[in-house]
Order: structure tokens, then C-alpha cells, then sequence
């Protein structure tokens, strides 16, 4: 998989080779950030990522013994990929630039 997509997307400065393990890092970190400070905005961000409310409120309920911050980083990165790899398949550019999503 190519980050870089990712990374552009998620406006993170990209340093070297990275895994999957410091990309989901990366994005739990800023995940603790709107949790700390405007989890309304974190939840209008992943929403905008067309990840389900259903689907959150599933990963929340299920929650164990891992971060509330990992569990959401983690559907980010999933829905991230899913993005990545419909961008690659259907290959069309926005209509508009900066209509990406």
C-alpha cells in the first residue's frame, strides 16, 4: 500500500519509510487531541471520512481493554485504505479541484 495518499490526506509531514503500526500511531494521536479538546469536531471529521455512525457507536460499545483513541484510529486507517484503494481502482479526478472527497 502507498501511505503517501494517506498521509497527504490526513496532513501529516512524512518522514522516510513508514508502517502501518506509526501511521495508525500518528493518527491516534491526533484522535487523542479531538478527544481532549473538540470531540465534535472529530466526529464532523470522521463523518466527513464516511465512516458510519453505526459503525462507530458498534467499535465504541465493543470496547476492551484497548484506547478509545486507537479503537477510532483505527477505523480512520481502515476507511482511509478503502479510500485509497477505490481512488486506484476507478482512477477519475474530481470534477472540481479540491473536490476530492
Amino acid at each position: 500500500m502507498e501511505y503517501h495518499e494517506i498521509y497527504e490526506d490526513l496532513q501529516l509531514a512524512k518522514v522516510g519509510e513508514t508502517s502501518n503500526d506509526e501511521l495508525l500511531n500518528h493518527i491516534e494521536e491526533r484522535v487523542q487531541h479531538f478527544l481532549q479538546y473538540d470531540r465534535g469536531l472529530l466526529l464532523s471529521y470522521m463523518y466527513r471520512l464516511d465512516i458510519e455512525e453505526n459503525t462507530i457507536e458498534k467499535a465504541l460499545m465493543d470496547q476492551n481493554e484497548e484506547p478509545i483513541s486507537l479503537t477510532l484510529a483505527k477505523l480512520i486507517l481502515e476507511r482511509q485504505i478503502k479510500r485509497m484503494e477505490t481512488k486506484k481502482k476507478y482512477g477519475s479526478p474530481p470534477p472540481i479541484e479540491g473536490w476530492e472527497y
